[in-house]
């Protein structure tokens, strides 16, 4: 592949899902051009294809085509080594593309492929191919039968594009997706903004169970693309890993609502206070 210009910036997207979710079939239609092998049948690509999209000025954007993904043992070498490339394409990409069958739904499989996604420090945008299918081929109704689906299996928000090959390919739907996922990837939040969000977040009696588990005292941004924040304060005797989890999770919903952060990922590392005088 070809090595960006150091006016660009580089900003690859993986196309991840089941076998045969359409995700070649999105790429030549995006490139407008024949340039991923598609085929009907199932695990037709073996190989992490990476072509140029040029797509978003002032960025050099890569989409990565992956093998359709399952992640259960016991499968052929051959299949074994096309996902352990797929793997590692989608832990040094910056975004994925979560392409989930309209006829097919939410299955097992596709919760081990999200799983992946959530270790991988990437956001993703779920991506619900097929929607051209008449329902009942397609399993939802509507949109937002969908959307409400995807989040209870997920359990989590995420930007959703319903799509389909057939129809024609909007590029300024995508131009703005990408633009506002790096902006948002890039934000810098000063310190007086993350105080503010603290101190909000204290005063927000939504999240009470949390305040008896960690008295949260300060915040820093620790570093972006992705974002990674460090919250200091004090915690309450018998603080266990369970009880951490339920921390984070409301003090992700706290920031993402408070900085209007929109498609993730932030990662959250919660640490003693160490300056007594800190408010």
């Amino acid at each position: 592949s070809e090595v960006p210009s150091a006016s660009q910036s580089l900003f690859r997207i993986a196309i991840v899902g089941r076998p045969n979710a359409g995700k070649s079939s999105f790429c030549n239609q995006a490139l407008g051009k024949e340039r991923v092998r598609v085929s009907p049948v199932a695990h037709t690509t073996r190989d992490v294809v990476e072509i140029a999209w040029p797509i978003l000025p002032g960025h050099d954007v890569r989409l990565v085509d992956t093998a359709g993904l399952k992640l259960r043992r016991n499968q052929p070498d051959t299949r074994q080594v096309s996902e352990l490339q797929a793997k590692r394409a989608i832990e040094r990409c910056e975004g994925a593309f979560f392409f989930v069958d309209a006829s097919q739904g939410i299955g097992q499989t596709d919760l081990r492929i999200y799983h992946r996604l959530q270790t991988a420090y990437t956001t993703v945008i779920v991506v619900v191919n097929k929607w051209d299918l008449k329902f009942p081929e397609r399993i939802w109704r509507s949109q937002r039968e969908a959307r409400k689906d995807i989040e209870a299996a997920l359990q989590a928000d995420h930007g959703v594009i319903f799509h389909s090959t057939r129809s024609s390919f909007s590029v300024p739907t995508f131009q703005r997706l990408l633009a506002a996922i790096d902006a948002e990837r890039q934000r810098k939040i000063s310190t007086t903004l993350m105080n503010e969000w603290v101190q909000q977040f204290k005063r927000d009696g939504r999240f009470s169970q949390v305040h008896h588990l960690v008295a949260v005292k300060y915040a820093i941004q620790k570093g972006v693309a992705p974002q990674r924040i460090y919250c200091f304060g004090k915690f309450a005797s018998g603080y266990t890993s369970r009880k951490n989890e339920l921390v984070r999770k409301s003090l992700l919903r706290s920031f993402q609502e408070h900085f209007d952060i929109r498609y993730g990922p932030v990662f959250f590392s919660l640490r003693p206070s160490k300056k007594s005088n800190a408010k």
